[in-house]
């Protein structure tokens, strides 16, 4: 019969260091990387500054709709533009990922590591994901 007694037990008591040890262990060289990638995401996020006020504001189509107690009709209209918006952010991903990766397999192939048959397995479902892409990228308002 098990015991009710609410003393620690040795697996309350055990020591965390198998769990120190799975820490990555920062070196210079890492904190330098770390620096590096922040200075070239802050120069990034810089230049893309026009990019982002060039992005279209969510927004409800009809203001009145809180005035007037309609709060459904409020987060309809909030709901509606953010998934029209997903959907574009969906479409480009997507079609970043069927050419990106299909220019990695082609690299792969030139360089010996792959095969003729793993460019065309994975061109042949790079040109469905990019169509897809497309799709939702020309067809956003329409889709959802």
């Amino acid at each position: 019969m098990p015991s009710l007694s609410y003393a620690p037990t040795d697996a309350l008591t055990r020591s965390f260091a198998p769990l120190t040890r799975a820490l990555p262990v920062l070196d210079a060289r890492s904190v330098f990387r770390l620096l590096i990638g922040l200075s070239l995401l802050t120069l990034l996020m810089l230049f893309a500054d026009s990019v982002f006020a060039a992005l279209p504001q969510v927004a409800p189509n009809n203001a009145q709709n809180l005035q007037n107690g309609d709060v459904i009709g409020f987060a309809k209209d909030y709901t509606d533009q953010t998934i029209n918006y997903g959907s574009l952010i969906i479409g480009a991903i997507l079609l970043l990922l069927g050419g990106g990766g299909l220019v990695t397999k082609l690299y792969f192939y030139s360089t010996g590591r792959g095969g003729m048959g793993d460019v065309l397995a994975f061109g042949a479902l790079a040109v469905l994901v990019a169509a897809v892409g497309i799709y939702f990228l020309t067809q956003a308002d329409a889709v959802f």
